[in-house]
């Protein structure tokens, strides 16, 4: 079957949108042509930032805002929630997903 996920670490969460890999998605990509490239957020060192992203809903939105930056600037398919320290139903990327809708 092969490897259909390849998952970048980490992008911190109070500065998602400036997030460049160190190796280019384009890479990536040649490397694992049928794979979904995804960037995982936050880590677990980066309660400080989630907390920052997470504060009013206004940050709540800057932050769906910089995912989605994140997202057209990399070119990446998605981000990973298992990194972030929150579980459903509350999630600040249940806003990225409705704003890309």
């Amino acid at each position: 079957m092969g490897i259909d996920h390849v998952v970048l670490a980490f992008a911190q969460a109070n500065n998602t949108a400036a997030f460049q890999p160190k190796v280019p998605i384009s890479t990536i990509r040649s490397e694992f042509p049928n794979a979904k490239v995804m960037i995982a957020l936050g880590g677990w060192g980066d309660t400080v930032g989630f907390t920052e992203a997470t504060r009013t809903d206004a940050s709540i939105a800057k932050f769906a805002d910089d995912v989605n930056a994140l997202l057209e600037n990399t070119g990446a398919d998605g981000v990973g929630e298992s990194c972030l320290p929150y579980s459903v139903p509350f999630s600040p990327l249940n806003h990225v997903t409705e704003l890309r809708k």
